[in-house]
């Protein structure tokens, strides 16, 4: 039997993640630039059970050595009928843990747009009232975050996360240019039941900003100019998880 694609051994309190020197370089790359102020996404894509989590869990360690803020979230196939919910896992934390004077000046401005989202008794008319205001708020909470620390959002199995969280997530991802902020997905390949639309502009604001980025390197045998990939062991009939890492080009509206 072939060898797993991610072997992990504790060392130090830490994955060592082994064959995955490609993909761990490109996280780096982009954890640096988040610090730099240059916003982007990294999309890791696999079938079930090839590393994918993992590798979010080595993003968060890179980004904690350099003091990043992170907000992580996962989707959950059941609660893919809430509105917002990853949103919500995302910010909840946040909110808990600021006292009630900072949390309204991180909605100062355009970002108090998104104040209904963390209202549970308003939550269900959101998506249905004024919705672009509401991904609009969304944004600059997260730029008002990042203005006091770079920041890392991490979503881990994206495919089920609800359809207005994916909005906002693929509204933020074409708006990163010039802030720092970095945006991590983990995709499980396959067939997606709902939202594949959604799914696949996330996907492609990735493939666009590689192609737009001169930071750019290639592990792939096909010669694909937009896809970054690892070769490494891997079980029969999978495939290596890929890694698209770019440098969004839209401007922040």
């Amino acid at each position: 039997m072939l060898e797993s694609v991610v072997e992990g051994v504790r060392l130090r309190g830490r994955e060592l993640l082994l064959e995955r020197d490609a993909e761990l370089a490109v996280i780096a790359g982009a954890v640096a630039g988040a610090v730099e102020g240059r916003g982007s996404v990294v999309l890791v894509e696999g079938p079930p059970g090839i590393g994918k989590t993992s590798l979010l869990r080595a993003t968060c360690e890179l980004a904690r050595d350099r003091d990043l803020r992170i907000v992580m979230a996962r989707g959950f196939a059941l609660e893919g009928d809430f509105p917002f919910g990853v949103v919500r896992q995302l910010f909840e934390p946040v909110r808990l843990a600021t006292a009630e004077r900072e949390w309204a000046q991180l909605l100062d401005g355009a970002a108090g747009l998104a104040a209904r989202v963390f209202d549970g008794g308003e939550i269900s008319r959101v998506q249905d009232d004024a919705p672009y205001a509401t991904l609009h708020g969304l944004f600059w909470l997260a730029a008002n975050l990042a203005a006091e620390r770079p920041l890392v959002v991490v979503v881990d199995d994206v495919q089920w996360a609800d359809p207005p969280s994916l909005r906002w997530l693929a509204h933020l991802a074409h708006r990163l240019q010039g802030l720092p902020i970095l945006l991590v997905l983990a995709r499980r390949t396959g067939p997606d039941s709902r939202s594949a639309a959604l799914l696949d502009e996330l996907r492609a604001a990735a493939v666009r900003g590689r192609s737009a980025s001169r930071r750019r390197r290639r592990w792939c045998a096909d010669g694909s100019a937009n896809t970054l990939m690892a070769s490494c062991r891997r079980p029969a009939g999978q495939r290596p998880a890929a890694t698209r890492s770019c440098s969004t080009r839209s401007s922040a509206r």
